[in-house]
């Protein structure tokens, strides 16, 4: 009987059914019920297989969710290191600045290094107060704010000048941004509502976040899922989370989240205004490109969509240091769908950074989305368009609302 139910069962995996034929000839001989035993033997075994798949399913979600714990985790530990480190780092720089100053004649009552990190600027700044005794001439104060960014190796910018009652002249600063950021997105729906999703603006006073999702499909469960996912992810980063850690995350809420297939892409670029550094994360999006004058990057990533497989494909990384006039661009996959040669679509965009003077990143995404729909002709629109374009200028506080 035991070697009969093997090869029963192994029936039952190859060809997914058994019928009473299959059972051996001595088996239906003495027994009365076999219609009864092919039907209980099958739905034994559909149960087992059921449990199997529950079972590999849980452990799998538990393999995620200690995933997520460990980023957790591993966020909670940076931002002690980083509390720890600003105190050391304090007082560091009030000595370097009162050396620095003192070496250029500079004499100054008293000096207060803190930064400053609240739910209002949840970006880390450095705020600078001087007491002086008496009202510095505008050439004098000018060198100093000079050399109090050299000692931040960053531009700074005064805050206030006041004078306590019958006392020192008090003079406020704060670092400042070595870039800034004129960043516009263009969205072009399918069918009524866009799949696509896009973020733009400011996570804090330190970083500026362009970020662009296409929803598995077009409409409006397409743009649900990508709205959802960029909404987590802002969250997440707003949290602390590093950028890997925090598309780890996402992907197993997805995965956790849903019975249906759920999955989208995700396009996530972050500048930090104070280095000038831009990292570009790519997880199964379309090619970005970034131009310095006449030179044109193109960056494109083989990689998955997040939420799609229950593993998690890495998603690629890139990092540049950004100047001044840098041009930036992001697009979805319908952007360069809508030719019969995406290839084409390509090479113009490149082309057309190295050659275009557009003042504003609003006038660079119209002039794309013109050109591409010029050499498309008219075959309406097959899928959901974004374009994300940015124009990284000189340092400033002005532009882009915290998200």
């Amino acid at each position: 009987n035991r070697e009969m139910s093997r090869k029963l069962l192994r029936t039952l995996q190859e060809r997914g059914g058994l019928e009473e034929k299959e059972l051996p000839a001595a088996f239906r001989r003495d027994c009365r019920h076999t219609e009864e035993f092919v039907r209980l033997f099958g739905r034994h075994y559909e149960l087992y297989r059921l449990n199997l798949s529950w079972e590999n399913r849980m452990g799998k979600a538990r393999c995620l969710l200690r995933g997520q714990y460990a980023a957790v985790a591993s966020c909670l530990d940076r931002l002690r290191e980083q509390v720890q480190q600003e105190f050391r780092e304090e007082a560091e720089v009030e000595q370097r600045i009162q050396q620095c100053l003192k070496k250029n004649g500079i004499l100054c009552e008293w000096l207060q290094v803190r930064s400053d990190r609240s739910e209002e600027r949840p970006g880390q700044e450095i705020r600078m107060t001087l007491a002086f005794r008496t009202e510095m001439p505008e050439a004098r104060e000018r060198r100093c704010r000079e050399l109090l960014g050299e000692c931040l190796g960053i531009p700074v910018r005064r805050l206030e000048k006041r004078r306590e009652r019958g006392g020192n002249w008090i003079y406020g600063y704060r670092d400042g941004n070595r870039i800034s950021a004129d960043c516009f997105g263009l969205n072009r729906e399918a069918a009524g509502i866009s799949g696509d999703s896009y973020q733009i603006g400011r996570l804090d006073e330190r970083r500026y976040l362009l970020a662009l999702s296409d929803g598995m499909g077009t409409g409006a469960r397409a743009g649900e899922e990508s709205g959802r996912a960029l909404q987590t992810l802002e969250q997440l980063l707003l949290a602390g989370a590093e950028e890997n850690e925090a598309l780890a995350m996402l992907h197993a809420s997805m995965v956790l989240g849903s019975r249906e297939e759920n999955f989208a892409t995700l396009d996530l670029a972050l500048l930090d205004l104070k280095t000038a550094r831009l990292r570009l994360i790519k997880a199964g999006g379309a090619v970005t490109y970034l131009s310095r004058k006449k030179a044109v990057t193109v960056c494109r990533a083989r990689t998955l969509p997040v939420g799609l497989l229950e593993e998690a494909a890495s998603p690629k990384t890139f990092t540049y240091d950004l100047q001044p006039g840098d041009r930036l661009v992001m697009i979805s996959d319908g952007v360069l769908d809508q030719l019969e040669d995406p290839k084409q679509g390509e090479e113009w965009i490149r082309q057309y950074l190295q050659y275009t003077e557009a003042k504003t990143a609003r006038d660079m995404a119209e002039e794309i989305r013109r050109g591409l729909q010029r050499q498309a002709g008219d075959k309406g629109v097959r899928d959901d368009q974004t374009i994300l374009t940015a124009i990284i200028r000189t340092g400033d506080r002005s532009g882009g609302k915290i998200l």
